[in-house]
């Protein structure tokens, strides 16, 4: 009896000196496959730590470390993160954020909280308790429609392309540029100087009727944009609106426009820079020739989709080869405007008319 307690203290002694068991590391999938990591991930405050270079590549972000302020630069699409080793302040695209782990550095490899990473650039998490298993599930990239022959692509857009007469208070020529229908409801996109000073603007349809408003929805003055509202016609196609977002540099565009009064005048080119800032304002820099002679001037991706407009009012307007175009994402807010106001009374007129909408 007296051995069998000696043997049972001993191995409580045993016990007690021993280290904390070693616990396996969780498993981290994403889309189905393990993540591989140049070391193994850890359970830190109840959160998944992994290390920084690993995550970040298999999430197709970018990532820089500074080392001097110990900081992490992440960077996917229009998202950019900012972490700081042992600061539980992140921030994304400029929004401060708490996190229950921050980043620590571990044998010289910097770890991050791994839900927290990829939540941010727009991947879900999910957590398998029993298994100790998280699952990152990546949205697979939208496929993309194939590019149209440039022939097509006009034939596409041409019922959408109208010539858009403008005149004064009194009826006098003003001016004429290109207008795009951009709803079934008799919606057309135009630049706004085309109705700058004018009160009254007019479009022929292919049966040589003609149809008129004085009306004006949404619009921009600095955007150089400008939603007249024609009486609805089923003659009026409707443009289909791209993404403007998607465009990345090297991207073949296409313009139409009318230049000098060439109506319907079609180019082709390249997206010199898909974010270019110009005047305070993101704008779609292009190879098109695109210049302040145009009025009303439309960029196409290869699909025939809108995805900008013309926009000259800029300090390079006299360069060539610099031309530029309002994205057509930051101009779907002013199409969806139905509130529509006398073109006379957007540009100091007294004498104010009753738009015919």
């Amino acid at each position: 009896m007296i051995k069998a307690i000696r043997i049972l203290g001993l191995a409580m002694l045993l016990l007690m000196g021993a280290p904390a068991a070693v616990w396996a590391a969780p498993v981290v999938l994403v889309n189905g496959h393990s993540l591989e990591m140049e070391v193994a991930p850890q359970i830190t405050q109840g959160r998944v730590m992994v290390p920084m270079s690993s995550i970040f590549q298999e999430l197709g972000a970018e990532v820089t470390w500074m080392g001097e302020t110990q900081t992490i630069l992440g960077k996917k699409d229009k998202t950019l993160l900012v972490l700081q080793i042992g600061k539980t302040d992140a921030v994304v695209n400029g929004q401060t954020q708490t996190l229950d782990s921050p980043p620590v550095i571990v044998d010289g490899r910097t770890l991050v909280p791994l839900s927290f990473v990829a939540t941010a650039l727009g991947a879900r998490v999910a957590w398998d308790g029993p298994t100790e298993t998280v699952s990152i599930i990546l949205e697979k990239a939208p496929v993309k429609e194939p590019s149209l022959a440039p022939s097509e692509i006009f034939k596409q857009i041409q019922p959408s392309v109208f010539t858009i007469v403008t005149f004064d208070s009194n009826l006098n020529f003003w001016g004429y540029g290109d207008g795009l229908v951009v709803s079934s409801d008799g919606k057309i996109m135009t630049n706004f100087a085309l109705i700058d000073g004018a009160a009254w603007a007019c479009i022929e349809l292919p049966d040589k009727s003609i149809l008129l408003t004085g009306g004006v929805g949404g619009y921009n003055k600095e955007q150089d944009v400008a939603i007249l509202k024609f009486p609805k016609n089923d003659v009026l196609k409707p443009a289909l609106l791209g993404d403007s977002d998607s465009l990345t540099t090297g991207d073949r565009i296409f313009f139409v426009g009318c230049p000098f009064g060439l109506e319907q005048t079609m180019a082709d080119g390249l997206v010199s820079n898909a974010q270019r800032k110009v005047d305070g304002m993101d704008l779609i820099q292009v190879s098109a020739p695109m210049d302040f002679s145009t009025m009303g001037g439309f960029l196409f991706n290869d699909r025939g989709e809108l995805i900008g407009l013309n926009y000259a009012h800029h300090e390079y307007m006299y360069t060539q080869e610099l031309n530029f175009a309002t994205p057509i994402n930051d101009i779907k807010s002013l199409i969806d405007i139905d509130d529509f106001v006398a073109m006379t009374s957007i540009i100091g007129y007294t004498d104010l008319y009753e738009a015919y909408l």
